[in-house]
């Protein structure tokens, strides 16, 4: 629970700096997913364990498709890849790493939108 606390204050930090010191708008979009995200984490710990890992690998995929390049789609493989791992570890569920992933989508979507970064 006290690395979800880091994980918060840290991104607040960051996203507060970056507003602050005018930086691109994907710096500063970057930094409020990572903060609704880390807040996404810590209110659902006590009863839910989502995949940090598939929440971070769609947030890298997702930002290279937007920010980059559409031909970047194919890095949509390393989110199966990552998810499939985290299954066959036993370290998740299907459905904490469907939500992890999913959670991931939804927020980039939204905060990308608010900054004019969606590109679909």
């Amino acid at each position: 629970m006290k690395a979800f606390w880091a994980w918060v204050l840290v991104a607040f930090s960051y996203t507060a700096l970056a507003y602050f010191l005018q930086a691109p708008r994907l710096i500063t979009a970057l930094g409020m997913v990572l903060l609704i995200l880390g807040a996404i984490n810590l209110i659902t710990a006590p009863s839910f364990k989502l995949s940090i890992h598939s929440e971070l690998v769609t947030l890298f995929v997702l930002t290279g498709v937007l920010a980059v390049s559409v031909s970047l789609v194919y890095l949509s493989v390393l989110i199966l890849a990552v998810g499939w791992s985290r299954i066959y570890l036993k370290a998740h569920s299907l459905s904490e790493v469907s939500f992890g992933a999913f959670a991931a989508v939804i927020v980039v979507y939204f905060v990308f939108s608010l900054f004019g970064l969606a590109t679909f």
